[in-house]
């Protein structure tokens, strides 16, 4: 993505204007008194940085407030109007990809989801990520802006130049998936990894903004993790699923391992039911299924306590508790926010988590630990793509000022 240089004057404008209006969202209204109290700049260059931010229709007046100075004149106000500006956010998965328009509030106008086929090409899902923009487009207000399109992707991410560098999920390698879908566009697009955007959904829109400190944990088919620490987050894609699980005496250069993706993600979870099935599971309620076990039927065996669903939870859950408590006692997070389908709605998801945590991490750090899952459900990974356009519209990236 484009960048102003830095080491210029140009540099230092830009920092003061998109702390300006870090502010002024932040604040509500705000009058320019006040905006130079809290950030130390002159008048005049909280002047010329409201009219550029006015100009390109992302900061308001809205009315007047009393001086408060004897014979002092009433105080212009500011603020951002969140509810007229839109993103497009859309979350990219193997079986089921969503899509959403959204306010800058985090207020979701519109949601749709659609069917990611088996074996899905780029050229496929390019196409189904423009038609779903098209469509999305056509519900904007006439008065509302659509500033920029966020994707969230499954695997290791190159956020800067918006490249998908490599998703275990659907085989691709060095795909520059932002620049393919902003050149048929015309609109800013944004990249960056699934969990890492769950995580900043969270932060701006959802449970995460009453903690400092917290692990947004996806588990659908694969496993990630993204962390935030001091409000904010760490520009690290936590690919938690990839860590290893082999005896490591045992394993060989280029040899398959056993990872925890293997052992405690949703495909994880109904492939081994598929083994147990097939081995002539004793489960009555399992076998009694039409066709392939599918989440909800599992889901339906653990509430009805079928021991052989039960068996099969505790032991994904024991490889996740001892990998998350890992990270307690290194990232001492206030809370772990849980996003995919087995985590909603799942009451021994989270009594059988918290038991594995206690026993594997300091209890100092585990005593006050909240685990819950997100807010967002279905929707996280798209409110995080629509989070990462507004983290970008506050830092005033260029790409929302220049011509594609």
């Amino acid at each position: 993505m484009n960048q102003v240089p830095k080491g210029r004057p140009s540099y230092l404008h830009h920092l003061n204007q998109s702390r300006i209006f870090r502010f002024i969202r932040t604040s509500g209204k705000i009058s320019r008194n006040q905006l130079a109290r809290k950030t130390g700049l002159s008048i005049p260059t909280i002047s010329r940085s409201l009219q550029n931010l006015e100009n390109f229709g992302l900061v308001v007046s809205s009315g007047s407030q009393e001086s408060g100075e004897k014979g002092g004149r009433p105080s212009q106000l500011f603020h951002f109007p969140a509810t007229q500006n839109y993103a497009i956010g859309i979350d990219l998965e193997k079986e089921t990809s969503s899509c959403i328009l959204a306010d800058m509030s985090g207020k979701i106008r519109e949601s749709v989801t659609m069917k990611t086929s088996a074996g899905a090409t780029v050229e496929d899902v390019n196409h189904m990520v423009l038609q779903c923009i098209e469509g999305m487009q056509s519900k904007i207000p006439s008065r509302g802006h659509l500033r920029g399109v966020g994707l969230s992707v499954p695997g290791l991410v190159n956020r800067q130049e918006g490249i998908l560098t490599y998703s275990h999920t659907f085989g691709w390698k060095d795909i520059p998936l932002a620049s393919l879908i902003r050149k048929k566009t015309h609109i800013p697009v944004f990249l960056d990894n699934e969990a890492n955007l769950l995580s900043l959904g969270e932060l701006c829109f959802g449970s995460g903004k009453i903690y400092k400190n917290f692990i947004c944990v996806d588990i659908r088919y694969g496993i990630g993790c993204g962390i935030v620490y001091e409000n904010k987050l760490l520009d690290i894609p936590g690919e938690l699923g990839q860590i290893c699980l082999d005896n490591l005496t045992h394993v060989k250069k280029d040899m398959p391992r056993l990872t925890l993706e293997d052992r405690a993600s949703d495909h994880a979870v109904l492939k081994k039911v598929e083994i147990m099935l097939q081995q002539g599971s004793t489960s009555s309620l399992l076998k009694s299924y039409t066709g392939p076990v599918t989440l909800d039927r599992f889901r339906e065996a653990l509430l009805n306590n079928d021991q052989a669903a039960l068996s099969i939870f505790n032991q994904a859950l024991s490889d996740l508790g001892i990998a998350l408590a890992f990270l307690v006692n290194i990232f001492h997070p206030e809370a772990f926010i849980f996003h995919g389908p087995m985590t909603e709605n799942n009451p021994l998801f989270y009594s059988r988590l918290r038991e594995v945590i206690d026993t594997c991490s300091l209890s100092p750090f585990s005593a006050t630990l909240d685990l819950k899952p997100s807010r967002f459900q279905n929707m996280g990974g798209s409110v995080g793509a629509v989070a990462l356009v507004l983290h970008e519209l506050l830092d005033l990236n260029p790409a929302f000022f220049t011509k594609s």
